[in-house]
């Protein structure tokens, strides 16, 4: 690792700070925290906070300037190519004079993260880059639930839950553990496809782990309807009469 003084100079760091728990986030992350020149956050609209720029505000000094940009939540690629373009121009310009850029994202930032395509803009520029894995959502689920992902040669399907409207029959069928990642809004159709498939029972629904307005659910029915925050996900795991080679 390079470094200027006290910080770590002309890089930029990706780093993923877990699911908002300060306690969760890496010690490497800690330490390049307390290094950086500056400190770039997501927020999903001007004037909203930024949750994980919340979840390590103790490790970053008062010096660390932050730098706060819109990350637009839509499906217009002209827009994210857009915007991706103006942040990556600004993050390049900083590293090119020597001072250290870090980025902090939620989960892990190379599963389904919008630092994914900041990172492939900053490489096409040339620009030196670092990316430090965070805890993902459903690690920390699983540990707090006691409920193993996978044992022995059982297969484990992580999807988001637009799958809902394509393949998910298929999916319950052919892996023993599903993780539904972001489900958000009512998932009123995908527990009846998870009812249709004898899994309802052997699922459960996690909201907000570990932060204000927290939920969880083993009764699928009790969320019916219910407009779920972003950070949701429901975890399926088969029984073992219901997973495939076992003898019955």
């Amino acid at each position: 690792m390079r470094m200027r003084g006290d910080s770590v100079a002309g890089v930029f760091y990706g780093m993923g700070v877990g699911t908002g728990d300060p306690e969760l986030l890496t010690v490497k992350a800690q330490r390049v925290l307390a290094g950086l020149d500056v400190l770039l956050a997501p927020v999903s609209r001007e004037g909203r906070d930024s949750l994980a720029l919340k979840t390590v505000r103790e490790y970053v000094p008062q010096t660390t300037e932050l730098m706060l940009r819109r990350f637009p939540m839509v499906r217009d690629q002209s827009e994210l190519d857009a915007a991706f373009d103006s942040i990556a121009g600004e993050v390049e310009a900083l590293v090119r004079q020597g001072r250290s850029v870090g980025f902090v994202t939620l989960g892990d930032p190379m599963l389904y993260s919008t630092y994914v395509y900041l990172l492939k803009n900053l490489k096409s520029r040339g620009v030196e880059t670092q990316t430090i894995p965070g805890i993902t959502s459903y690690s920390a689920v699983s540990s707090r639930l006691g409920i193993p992902l996978a044992e022995k040669d059982e297969k484990v399907a992580i999807v988001p839950t637009v799958y809902q409207d394509r393949d998910l029959p298929g999916i319950l069928e052919r892996f023993d553990t599903v993780v539904l990642l972001k489900a958000s809004g009512d998932c009123g159709p995908v527990i009846d496809q998870l009812q249709a498939a004898g899994l309802k029972d052997s699922a459960v629904f996690v909201s907000r782990l570990g932060l204000d307005r927290e939920i969880i659910v083993h009764d699928l029915d009790l969320v019916r309807g219910l407009d779920a925050d972003y950070l949701s996900m429901i975890i399926v795991r088969k029984p073992k009469e219901k997973q495939q080679g076992v003898k019955r």
